[in-house]
């Protein structure tokens, strides 16, 4: 059901977007696939996603979009550290937030990344989960990419593609 969307997508005004709620994207990925969509750093307030590092696993997963079609244009928004090790549940309620705007306001968002887990309920989140699900936003939760051997709260959401 994933790639059915990726093979509609337009050019140009209308092109099909993916949303990186993570740990944001470097600016060595965008010098050589070409700048972001739309991207702000939630977690420190500001419009730097890069942090001044070499690889992040939100390039990790922008590097997953060029290969799977090189003409979706990516969203990246910022909620961990630079590290990847600490989110806030505020960060990502924003950028989740910025999503539904941004899909109202008339970009494409076929799917989100949300690597980020967490592991306590968060009713602001759960909700805005089902917000982009009616919106026909696909989100999508890796399962097992680090040691930690917890599942995370976002795997049990209905509205959630676990990978």
């Amino acid at each position: 059901m994933f790639f059915a969307w990726v093979e509609f997508k337009g050019v140009g005004v209308g092109v099909w977007s993916v949303g990186i709620v993570d740990s944001g994207v470097t600016d060595e990925f965008e010098a050589v696939y070409g700048a972001n969509a739309f991207e702000y750093d939630y977690y420190s307030g500001d419009s730097e996603t890069d942090g001044g590092r070499a690889t992040s696993r939100g390039t990790t997963v922008a590097t997953a979009i060029e290969f799977t079609n090189i003409q979706l244009e990516r969203i990246d928004m910022q909620v961990s550290s630079n590290s990847g090790v600490y989110f806030l549940y505020s960060a990502v309620n924003s950028s989740l937030t910025q999503l539904i705007n941004l899909h109202d306001s008339g970009y494409k968002i076929g799917a989100v990344n949300m690597s980020w887990a967490g592991y306590n309920s968060n009713v602001t989140i759960d909700a805005q989960i089902d917000l982009l699900e009616t919106r026909g936003i696909i989100g999508v939760a890796p399962v097992g990419t680090t040691a930690i051997t917890q599942v995370s709260r976002v795997h049990f959401s209905p509205h959630v593609c676990r990978m």
